[in-house]
């Protein structure tokens, strides 16, 4: 039988991650010039999970922890409620594997994508080379730019002359807004981890420019296709990973707090001038600010949020208990449910789906507790705060604007918890725990040589 041995094939593990990502940013745009680019997310998602299964196959002892056993509880409950309240099996195809709100599918990219993240880190870490790594680092950050950039250059040309949107009118910007969201996680994480983990500091401000061009790029687009929820992901986002990469565990508080309002504010005039001077647009004309002046027929985005709020009592009260997935079409009108996660949760799902959820989210951070608090290990203290912390404001973000089966949370999630703690076991990980490679230890002393 074929094995593929831990560390081994890097140069394919860029690779695919590369694939992901590109194959992520187009696949939003699947309607549009770009509609033959949903074959590279499919490809290079089948390639990660073959990879990933040939590198469990060695594995003696597989342990599925408390976290994931709920979380496949709750799938099931929700797969079991979408079969008994429908019966309809389109229904069931788009919020499951479907392309624009399908739970198992984005949870499943995030776990492969993840796979692929942890092995690139972790040969990086057992090795004593950085340079081949700092390579392929700058060469997926420029290629990601060159792609980012090439679609913003394409648009640019049909623009609303009046605001900063496209002239054509989209049903889809949903979607659109949601890949640009789970792209750019996607890409905060190989951004993180080359800066956390291996990347010299004289590159690091190479680094910081290229991801924010970046991410100041996929912001517009997200806005030129009218999705202020994809910019507002994109500018958080942003912000938290460089604050992160800057962070420091040891620090006194008010060094902390003081650093922190000092790269916010550097931060925001860094993207006032970038997108003022550089881009040259107004930013009274993005959608975000000027939400009203680009339909006077529609409420502003946060506006009819809050108006979808008086119909949650309605839905709640048709089965509190179990809830109704097609709740609203029964009660209120068809997409009238509340756009946050929790409540929606309640209301499609009942009492007993919500309950199965927060056992879940409390034993997903309580199974990836880090253990380790060794000087030495500083540097997997960020790394664990890095992905609790994105976790905590993808659920903060969901809870404000998003309906729970929103791909960008179960991505995060799955990416965040799929790469696993690079800590003394550097096998371990959320969705498995080995025992073959127990007793692998980090070089930490070689790695310090790289990050002091």
């Amino acid at each position: 039988m074929m094995v593929l041995k831990p560390h081994a094939n890097k140069y394919v593990d860029w690779l695919i991650i590369t694939g992901v990502t590109c194959g992520m940013i187009y696949a939003g745009f699947s309607s549009t010039e770009f509609s033959g680019s949903r074959p590279v997310l499919v490809i290079a998602t089948i390639a990660a999970i073959v990879i990933n299964i040939l590198r469990v196959i060695p594995i003696k002892k597989l342990t599925i922890n408390r976290s994931t056993s709920i979380l496949i509880i709750f799938y099931v409950y929700f797969l079991l409620k979408s079969i008994v309240d429908t019966g309809n099996f389109n229904f069931i195809i788009n919020h499951t594997i479907g392309p624009t709100g399908g739970l198992f599918v984005f949870y499943l990219i995030g776990i492969t994508a993840a796979g692929i993240l942890r092995e690139i880190i972790k040969a990086r870490l057992m090795s004593g080379a950085s340079y081949g790594f700092n390579v392929y680092y700058f060469l997926f950050l420029s290629f990601i730019f060159f792609v980012v950039g090439s679609l913003y250059m394409q648009n640019t040309g049909k623009m609303n002359v009046e605001l900063f949107i496209l002239d054509e009118q989209r049903n889809d910007y949903q979607k659109i807004g949601d890949y640009i969201s789970m792209s750019h996680v996607l890409i905060s994480y190989v951004f993180f981890y080359g800066l956390n983990y291996a990347i010299s500091r004289y590159f690091a401000v190479v680094a910081i420019a290229f991801y924010a061009g970046i991410s100041v790029i996929l912001l517009l687009l997200s806005q030129l296709y009218r999705s202020n929820s994809g910019a507002a992901f994109v500018l958080f986002v942003f912000i938290y990973t460089v604050i992160m990469v800057n962070y420091k565990p040891r620090s006194f508080v008010i060094k902390k707090i003081f650093k922190l309002i000092t790269v916010i504010s550097i931060l925001i005039l860094s993207l006032y001038y970038v997108i003022t001077q550089i881009f040259h647009i107004d930013l009274l004309a993005l959608r975000i600010f000027a939400d009203q002046g680009y339909s006077h027929n529609s409420q502003g985005s946060v506006e009819s949020r809050v108006d979808l709020l008086k119909y949650y009592y309605y839905q709640l009260e048709y089965n509190p208990l179990f809830g109704n997935v097609i709740v609203d079409r029964l009660t209120t009108g068809e997409g009238t449910f509340a756009h946050s996660l929790f409540l929606s949760i309640q209301t499609h799902l009942g009492f007993f789906g919500l309950s199965l959820f927060v056992v879940y989210l409390y034993y997903l951070f309580k199974d990836n507790r880090f253990k380790y608090r060794d000087n030495s290990l500083s540097v997997f203290t960020v790394d664990y705060l890095y992905k609790k912390g994105m976790v905590v404001l993808v659920l903060v973000m969901s809870t404000a604007w998003a309906f729970f089966t929103w791909p960008p949370l179960w991505f995060t999630i799955a990416i965040s918890y799929g790469i696993g703690s690079l800590s003394k076991n550097v096998y371990s990980g959320n969705l498995i725990s080995t025992s073959k490679y127990s007793e692998a230890s980090l070089r930490v002393s070689a790695h310090q040589k790289v990050i002091t």
